[in-house]
């Protein structure tokens, strides 16, 4: 059954999932996504999750080819960010982060988080966190108040996951801190870790006892998550593993994130995180040329942190940038009381740039932003939908650029001058953009 008569089944099958599919598709199609976990997946990875490769799980019943995959993932998350550990089997960043919890602390015990970060990931849980913060001024964290709060709760753990702070700071100086005073240090590298993987921004994983991070969004493989850690910790987190439920996962996942992983090897990866990073700045001046106010002043990664007037509503302010074509992510940034106080946007240059969005492009992606935000009218905030949907005519879910080096036929089929090969090579290729990123 090919693709058209497919979907022709499916319509006649099912209209209320295959319309709201469609309706999927024109939103994806025509709307600018700048939420940081939105992201296309890879064209090689999306085609092995949803290949035959679902139909099996790996379920470690004695047969050894059943983990294949999950130590090719394991193998290349080693080399891909130099650890000494890595579990891959795991379906999510939550359940990666309570995974972690189980295996580290008992009921009770004391833990140190940037901005309050992974507390609302302890339902259920009870452990007494305490928080330090970041010092905007200088894009660092507030090490000063690092040190008080080390000396006043002595936690077992400290956490560092800079959801909302788009600067590198010195891992090896806050190990230094953390492991001076007895606890263990957990860094969450969240969709900063396709930059980390292309040595785009630094990595922590030398400095840190713990690491997690999505295998989607950022490194656009399957929904998942990574745990890295050091060699010690290693069949404590692999019993919490098995102990909670994560024993297993689809074939088809596995490969994916595999593929996904071999792809952050690659040149054109590279390039990729190097325009993610060239586009957040350039949305960043722009919206300051715009009248936006950005916390930092700037940006070393995917992020961009967008001031709110202090009275914003969040939730009304991203139905109004929805109407005007945008999907945005808002939060409140703690203040001088690490109190969540003020509203902010959470933008992401990952999905445009996916999407092959350029620094002119998001200079005018910045503009409608910023007009859109100044405006309260229906009918303008329709003009500006119109104006993103425009922008967005021509540009597909993924764009092939990032995966040109890789589709070469020469590289497909290392020496082959025969041209039937070539073009056995090069339709392929286009069958599978065809299919699934058009």
């Amino acid at each position: 059954m090919d693709r058209e008569e497919l979907l022709s089944t499916l319509k006649k099958l099912d209209e209320e999932v295959f319309a709201e599919f469609q309706d999927e598709i024109e939103e994806q199609r025509f709307t600018m996504s700048l939420i940081p976990t939105v992201n296309a997946e890879s064209p090689f990875a999306a085609y092995l999750e949803g290949s035959i490769l679902a139909n099996v799980s790996t379920d470690y019943h004695g047969i050894s080819r059943t983990g294949r995959f999950e130590r090719m993932a394991v193998e290349r998350a080693l080399k891909c960010f130099h650890a000494e550990h890595a579990i891959v089997r795991l379906d999510s960043i939550s359940a990666a982060s309570r995974v972690v919890f189980k295996a580290l602390l008992k009921s009770g015990n004391p833990v140190l988080s940037f901005n309050g970060r992974k507390q609302e990931l302890c339902h259920g849980l009870s452990y007494r966190f305490s928080i330090f913060g970041a010092d905007w001024e200088n894009r660092d964290i507030d090490w000063k108040e690092l040190d008080e709060q080390i000396a006043r709760h002595q936690p077992k753990i400290v956490i560092f996951s800079p959801t909302s702070f788009p600067f590198a700071i010195d891992t090896k100086r806050l190990a230094k801190v953390t492991h001076e005073a007895g606890a263990l240090l957990w860094v969450d590298i969240g969709q900063n870790v396709g930059l980390v993987a292309a040595g785009l921004m630094p990595s922590p994983v030398a400095d840190a006892d713990v690491v997690t991070f999505p295998t989607n969004d950022s490194l656009q493989g399957p929904e998942g998550a990574i745990i890295l850690c050091k060699k010690e910790l290693a069949e404590t987190i692999e019993r919490s593993v098995i102990d909670n439920g994560h024993s297993a996962l689809h074939k088809n996942r596995l490969a994916a994130l595999a593929v996904s992983l071999r792809e952050a090897s690659e040149p054109s990866f590279r390039l990729y995180g190097q325009q993610v990073i060239a586009n957040a700045r350039a949305l960043s001046k722009a919206l300051q040329e715009n009248g936006i106010p950005i916390w930092g002043d700037g940006t070393d990664c995917h992020l961009v942190v967008a001031a709110l007037p202090p009275d914003a509503d969040p939730q009304k302010t991203e139905q109004k940038l929805h109407r005007a074509g945008f999907m945005i992510k808002t939060a409140r940034l703690p203040d001088a009381e690490r109190r969540p106080a003020h509203p902010v946007l959470r933008l992401s240059s990952l999905n445009p740039t996916t999407r092959s969005l350029k620094e002119k492009d998001m200079e005018k992606i910045g503009q409608l932003l910023a007009a859109a935000l100044n405006v309260d009218d229906p009918a303008a905030l329709e003009v500006i939908r119109k104006k993103v949907s425009s922008l967005l005519m021509d540009k597909p879910i993924y764009s092939e650029e990032w995966v040109e080096s890789i589709a070469n036929p020469d590289i497909f089929f290392n020496g082959a001058d025969e041209i039937s090969v070539r073009n056995i090579a090069s339709n392929e290729k286009k069958h599978l953009f065809g299919r699934l990123f058009h």
